[in-house]
């Protein structure tokens, strides 16, 4: 019988190394989910919820610098 896991341990995992085009992304969340299969990613489910993919790395965008706030 599989327990509910809860919140704090739906994690979202992307990890790739500098020589590889691969990256590795395992999640919970349904949006990261959703926009991978849309890409056409086949995603290997966990069997509690989870999905884990080997998409190209260039769909995996870096985070961007917080927006400075203009002097007014």
């Amino acid at each position: 019988m599989a327990r509910k896991l809860t919140p704090f341990e739906q994690e979202t995992v992307i990890s790739f190394t500098k020589g590889d085009g691969i990256a590795h992304v395992f999640t919970y969340e349904r949006s990261w989910v959703t926009a991978l299969n849309k890409l056409g990613a086949k995603g290997a489910p966990n069997g509690f919820g989870g999905f884990s993919y080997d998409v190209p790395k260039a769909w995996i965008r870096k985070p961007l610098s917080p927006r400075k706030e203009r002097a007014k």
